[in-house]
């Protein structure tokens, strides 16, 4: 599943959701976000505004875009 935005991006990642990869904006890299991926030992990648636009359908990503594992669902019957 990708997600994307900076604050749906760092909620996933508080929340400690599986993030399997992780593209940044390489025109805006943020230190302290940078710093953060590092210490949970995230993947990340810098790719160009082109890819990240290519991968959101032109949403405003605002240079961050994820791939998350699905949400898990329990039959409740």
């Amino acid at each position: 599943m990708i997600i994307y935005g900076k604050n749906t991006v760092l909620e996933a990642i508080e929340s400690k959701r599986l993030i399997h990869k992780l593209w940044l904006d390489e025109k805006k890299p943020d230190k302290s976000f940078i710093f953060r991926l590092d210490s949970k030992k995230i993947p990340y990648f810098f790719v160009s505004k082109h890819e990240l636009n290519q991968m959101t359908y032109n949403q405003n990503h605002q240079g961050y875009v994820a791939d998350v594992a699905d949400y898990l669902y329990q039959d409740l019957s």
